[in-house]
């Protein structure tokens, strides 16, 4: 009040503001006293009136009272200037244009603004918590703190609005809950304030603006503006935090927090191959933005995970797939998952997410039974592979149809259960060690099928209830079999080839098995059903076991004795005692027998002669018993003597040696039987088919060492005789470079002699003489052949004897070293019981 005025100016004054005074005090709604002044009551009305008009504005940007102060044109002032000045105050502070001169302008337009702006102000301080109320007086700071405490309140989990509250209380209240139910997610209340409302727009309006440039300025902006903005910037730093996995921050707020869950929950989804979410309504903006960023990065993850469980390699990738971020990531992470590779520091969600599904898929294939439990700790993505992976297992042992477009967790479970019945189905046995549990269950599932209907019979039909439908196939199938095999045993008619009309293959399948073991039986043939079906196999053991029973009870006494003799090589029987059936019988069987086993000597000549062996599976045992006759007495050996000479050859007259104008020379391979005879101290050994003897001392002995004589060449080294501890000149010689077999030593008066030609001979040499065939390290991969494919070669200890180890053509092996063995290049393919004539390599690499 002027100090300079009259005291009838302070009178009028002070009416005034007491009338005004007392309307703040009492509300819009109360009247003013009759017993008061004129002056008083008009002041009265009019802040009564600018209350009103103040509160028609936040409430509902709407003169709705107005009508009622038409009549006063102070009041309707009044009104007009708080509702002007509150509207005023709201837009300048959104828009960062807030008065400090108000010249011109009325009380009530003043208080109306001052309201807003201090209200503003107060909860822009609350948000930080950091109460400025002593920075104001009077009505502004009653205003500020009335504000400051709603604006608290507001954003608490369970908020409790104070009721009948002051202006700035409701204002500030519904202002912080508007952007704040904005900012969680939830709906706009229709029925609440306008206040309530524009704020709720106005964070909108700030979320719209960070989404639409991330540098906007927000200096000056509504409370509501800057809320809406900041969530939207701090919802985007949490997803950006999940999709980078770099350690979450616990101070960042619910928005961070929001953006970090959308991102996450996207990147399970998109991996899933979920569809995307569309209903955000129960979700805040923060996390529908998250969401809607993170969930295309992972649906092309999700493609390079595909990718990669189909067994696409790195080159196998278009450019448009190399090229793209999120495809790597899923691709790169999914093969590191199934190489077992450690997860890098730095890998992002889409990589993350695709290495822990692949583990998931793993799990699963090695646990096929095993549940996921509700409190596996396991990610989300991990479980997702599991669930996935299972649910194709299940549908496979159920025999579903694969579902299409199912991923390849789903393929990869359902087709493990799959091949592993068809395996079974298809007679591959014994079970591969190689595969996964879930390829064992569906193996095992179809064998117990197959052996529990072969349990059964076809007497009798199993409850099958609770059996998988594998099992029930496998069951099915092998009880559509034993039909086969039985018609065709039975009456040789397809009677109950609809008996299982659904496995009509596998019926047709016993009985061709039926059909070709009851052949195989009568013919004495081995049973064989190599590469056949578990259906066939069924058909063809009742069916070889039928014939082969029929084959027995048909060959007679005679020609039992025919087909033994003949069997094992022996002549012929006098037959002059025995009937004309007998005899017959016999002779059949004998020549059928005998021829058999010629057959075999004469592939056991063969095989001795190139130093390899046939494959007997499937052979008579006639044929078995020949091939035997001649391995087991004769073996394949080699000439050793001075290169380039020969050694003769002996006839054997009354048990003494005879010279013959024939030789075997060096290095020769000859037959040798199991027979020797010692004339005079010298051992002779029998060649086969009768072609003479040969000095044992020239024939290669597996108990013997290689001993090459190095002396002057054209002379010959002394051959010594023992004599008790002294040693005598035999005064025979053995030349230089001549191929010796060397057995013990032994040393007299100093010097070493080395025994010769034969173990128990008395024939030395001196130990200095001989000079040891060293191997050469050799590197590299010997290629086997020069033999039928079907032929053995067999391998030779380090002096060149025929060891019992053999190997195939068309193989490769390591070689380790080479040598020559009398004068003969040989190759180490490991131990000194593992060399190969060269001879037999086609390529060194």
């Amino acid at each position: 009040m002027p100090t300079d005025k009259t005291k009838a100016y302070e009178k009028g004054y002070t009416e005034a503001q007491t009338g005004h005074d007392d309307a703040l005090k009492s509300g819009a709604e109360a009247q003013a006293a009759t017993d008061k002044s004129k002056q008083y009551q008009d002041s009265y009305n009019a802040t009564r009136a600018a209350l009103q008009g103040r509160d028609d504005y936040l409430n509902s940007r709407d003169k709705v009272n107005a009508s009622q102060y038409e009549s006063n044109p102070i009041s309707q002032k009044g009104y007009d200037e708080a509702y002007t000045g509150s509207q005023d105050g709201v837009n300048d502070y959104n828009n960062g244009a807030v008065k400090t001169e108000f010249s011109g302008k009325s009380k009530a337009y003043q208080d109306a603004y001052n309201m807003i702006v201090t209200s503003q102000k107060a909860m822009a301080d609350a948000k930080v918590d950091q109460d400025k109320s002593n920075n104001y007086t009077g009505e502004s700071k009653t205003n500020y703190q009335d504000a400051y405490r709603a604006a608290q309140e507001a954003v608490k989990s369970n908020p409790q609005k104070e009721v009948s509250a002051s202006a700035s209380y409701n204002y500030a209240y519904d202002s912080v809950k508007g952007a704040s139910d904005y900012v969680n997610g939830q709906d706009k209340q229709a029925e609440a304030s306008k206040n309530y409302q524009e704020s709720y727009d106005q964070a909108d309006k700030g979320h719209d603006a960070y989404q639409d440039n991330a540098e906007t300025a927000i200096t000056g902006k509504s409370q509501a503006f800057i809320e809406g903005f900041t969530s939207a910037q701090v919802g985007t730093e949490g997803s950006n935090a999940y999709q980078s996995q770099t350690a979450k921050e616990s101070d960042k707020g619910q928005s961070y927090e929001t953006g970090y869950e959308g991102a996450k929950q996207a990147t399970e989804d998109g991996l899933e191959k979920a569809p995307a979410k569309t209903d955000f309504s129960d979700k805040a903006p923060a996390y529908q933005d998250a969401y809607n960023t993170a969930y295309p990065k992972a649906e092309e993850a999700r493609k390079g995970v595909e990718a990669a469980l189909a067994g696409r390699s790195q080159s196998d990738l278009v450019s448009e797939e190399s090229n793209n971020d999120d495809f790597k990531s899923g691709f790169d992470g999914a093969k590191a998952g199934f190489a077992g590779n450690r997860k890098p520091d730095n890998a992002n969600a889409q990589y993350v997410a695709a290495y822990d599904r692949v583990e998931g898929i793993k799990a699963a294939l090695a646990n096929p039974t095993v549940e996921l439990l509700e409190s596996d700790t396991h990610s989300e993505s991990y479980k997702a592979g599991y669930r996935d992976t299972q649910t194709g297992m299940k549908a496979s042992l159920n025999k579903d149809n694969k579902a299409a477009d199912s991923g390849q967790a789903y393929t990869k479970g359902y087709e493990a259960i799959a091949q592993g019945v068809k395996d079974y189905q298809d007679g591959v046995t014994p079970m591969p060690t190689d595969r996964t549990k879930a390829y064992e269950k569906g193996y095992t599932e179809a064998q117990t099928g197959h052996d529990d209907a072969l349990k059964s019979g076809l007497n009798k039909e199993d409850d099958l209830s609770g059996q998988s439908k594998q099992y029930q196939d496998s069951y099915k199938a092998t009880k559509a079999a034993l039909y086969g095999q039985k018609d065709y045993l039975n009456s040789r008619s397809q009677n109950n080839k609809n008996k299982y009309p659904d496995y009509q293959d596998f019926y047709t399948e016993g009985f061709e098995g039926a059909k070709a073991g009851q052949d195989s039986g009568l013919s004495g043939a081995s049973a064989n059903t190599k590469d056949k079906s578990a259906a066939y196999k069924v058909g063809y053991k009742f069916g070889y076991d039928s014939g082969y029973s029929s084959y027995l009870n048909n060959l007679g006494s005679g020609q039992l004795s025919g087909q033994n003799d003949g069997e094992n090589g022996r002549p012929l029987a006098d037959l002059s005692m025995f009937g004309g059936t007998y005899s017959s019988s016999y002779m059949a069987a004998y020549k059928q027998a005998y021829d058999n086993y010629q057959n075999g000597i004469a592939q056991a000549d063969k095989d001795l002669t190139n130093g390899v062996k046939v494959d007997l599976t499937g052979k008579s045992k006639a044929y078995i018993n020949g091939y035997n006759s001649i391995s087991a007495n004769m073996e394949q050996t080699t000439v050793t003597h001075v290169p380039n000479e020969g050694v003769l050859i002996w006839d054997m007259l009354d048990g003494k040696p005879v010279q013959t104008t024939s030789y075997e020379h060096h290095k020769d391979s000859v037959r040798a039987t199991k027979e020797t005879k010692v004339v005079d101290g010298i051992s002779y050994t029998k060649l086969a088919n009768n072609r003479g003897w040969l000095q044992t001392k020239y024939l290669a002995d597996p108990s013997s060492k290689a001993g090459v004589v190095n002396y002057i060449s054209g002379y010959g080294v002394l051959v010594w005789n023992s004599n008790q501890n002294a040693m005598k000149s035999s005064e025979m010689t053995e030349l230089s470079l001549a191929n010796v077999k060397t057995y013990d030593e032994k040393v007299i008066d100093g010097i070493s002699y080395t025994r010769i030609n034969a173990k128990d001979s008395d024939q030395w040499v001196q130990t200095q003489y001989f000079k040891p065939a060293e191997p050469t390290p050799t590197t590299g991969v010997a290629s086997v052949g020069n033999v039928p494919a079907n032929h053995a070669i067999y391998l030779r200890d380090k002096n060149g004897n025929m060891t019992n180890q053999a190997i195939f053509a068309n193989t490769a092996w390591k070689v380790v070293s080479q040598k020559r063995i009398s004068g003969e290049l040989y190759y180490c393919l490991g131990n000194d019981n593992q060399w190969i004539e060269a001879k037999y390599v086609t390529n060194l690499q």
